[in-house]
């Protein structure tokens, strides 16, 4: 993937974005960042926090309550 940043993105953001997916999913998506602005990049930043708030609390929920089958 070539290392283009629109004017305002930040790179350091993009590769953090790219190892949280990497290390999230497992897999590597090929995913152009790099043409997103910095408004959107950090919307997408609050999505992953967002999915992985809700991914412990649902572990933690199936641990307290298994008989549920969450």
């Amino acid at each position: 993937m070539t290392e283009r940043t629109p004017t305002g993105a930040d790179p350091g953001l993009v590769r953090h974005l790219r190892a949280e997916m990497e290390r999230a999913a497992g897999r590597v998506y090929r995913i152009e960042l790099e043409a997103l602005g910095l408004t959107s990049l950090r919307a997408f930043q609050r999505l992953l926090q967002n999915l992985e708030a809700e991914r412990m609390k649902a572990v933690r929920r199936a641990a307290m309550e298994p008989w549920r089958g969450w």
